[in-house]
């Protein structure tokens, strides 16, 4: 499990994180805009909003893909 940090200061640049990616934003600039293009309606109730949580289903997916015999 690994963290990152990109910044996208421009724009024409975007982002694209798929589905298990935990994220999180910092705006720099008062006026800054979030925009969100997603297959599924908005569903609070689906979010896991505990960063320990969500690392521990990364390994979790990570020890069982590894344990796989079609890896």
């Amino acid at each position: 499990v690994t963290r990152d940090s990109i910044l996208l200061d421009s724009p024409s640049v975007g982002l694209e994180i798929g589905p298990g990616v935990w994220t999180s934003q910092h705006y720099i600039e008062k006026n800054s805009v979030l925009t969100v293009l997603a297959s599924e309606e908005h569903a609070p109730e689906r979010y896991i909003r505990d960063y320990d949580e969500i690392t521990r289903m990364a390994r979790e997916r990570l020890a069982k893909a590894a344990s796989s015999p079609y890896v």
